[in-house]
């Protein structure tokens, strides 16, 4: 997550958890997939966070879902429904949550997406499973033809 995305958090009030689950990293890399190469490196440390005044760090999608979902079940301002399904919203205001295509569709007034042919995969690997050569405290894009790896 960039500094745009804690400036983000932190006005939702769940920036400090963001945080406190977050990994920092030492910089960005964009590494060449076929030769292994450096092709870029941008470091993010101490002068980066001062400029930015956020950091750039790592943080696991449940660990941020959880800090959201448990940010509003402790606030009266919103109330979670489950087994509801939204068919649009009216003066603005959603009636039902969560988000789903139909309310985007009315919202944005778009058409349902194109597949690309292209396919996403995540996973998680313990870190002492990972290459000793690859353990770097870095966001890593390995770039190569038609395909790409973040590590």
């Amino acid at each position: 997550m960039g500094p745009n995305a804690f400036h983000c958090f932190d006005h939702l009030g769940v920036g400090d958890i963001a945080r406190a689950a977050a990994v920092y990293v030492d910089a960005l890399k964009l590494m060449n997939s076929q030769t292994g190469d450096d092709i870029l490196e941008i470091p993010l440390g101490e002068a980066f966070r001062a400029q930015m005044v956020n950091p750039y760090a790592v943080v696991h999608r449940v660990d941020m879902h959880k800090a959201l979902l448990d940010t509003c079940l402790a606030r009266d301002l919103v109330e979670i429904r489950t087994r509801h399904r939204v068919t649009g919203y009216k003066s603005g205001r959603i009636n039902r949550a969560p988000l789903i295509p139909p309310t985007r569709a009315q919202m944005v007034g778009d058409e349902p997406p194109i597949v690309s042919g292209h396919t996403t995969y995540r996973s998680v690997i313990p870190k002492d499973q990972m290459p000793e050569d690859l353990r770097w405290n870095a966001a890593t894009v390995w770039a190569g033809p038609k395909c790409h790896i973040v590590h």
